[in-house]
């Protein structure tokens, strides 16, 4: 069972993205699969998640690449990377993305796109177990305290 932590995209952003979405290399990612991975577990069990983190503010912004990826990254506030580390990531290599279209490793490919979707205040960090398909079936939601 493979296992991820991350924030899935609420529908006025995720219809925003779709109305606007930059040309990019590859094949696109299903829209039921958009998500802002914070940590990727694979096999190994996860950290308990406190329930005292205080939520991110995100937004889509920016584009870029890592071997057969291309993605929108994510503008966030400081509590992004609490919650990296509280998850059982290292906030040091984390760079907050959504994957936008993948293709084969071996292809060298770039995607440069000006992109920048609203902002919102996630209201709960979710683990998921990624399926044959892709499917992202979630295991656990775990509340984030929001400011007043």
């Amino acid at each position: 069972m493979r296992l991820f932590s991350a924030f899935p995209l609420p529908d006025e952003v995720a219809d925003h993205l779709a109305a606007n979405l930059p040309q990019a290399p590859g094949r696109l990612t299903a829209r039921l699969t958009w998500h802002i991975t914070v940590v990727y577990y694979g096999e190994t069990t996860p950290p308990l998640i406190p329930a005292t983190l205080q939520a991110p503010r995100l937004k889509l912004s920016g584009t870029g690449t890592f071997p057969g990826v291309a993605w929108i990254g994510v503008e966030s506030s400081p509590e992004l990377h609490t919650i990296v580390k509280a998850a059982g990531g290292d906030p040091a290599d984390y760079i907050p993305h959504m994957t936008l279209s993948r293709w084969p490793k071996r292809h060298r490919m770039s995607f440069e796109a000006d992109y920048e979707g609203p902002e919102w205040t996630p209201a709960e960090l979710v683990l998921y177990r990624s399926d044959p398909g892709p499917v992202y079936t979630p295991v656990q939601r775990f509340g984030l305290l929001h400011a007043e």
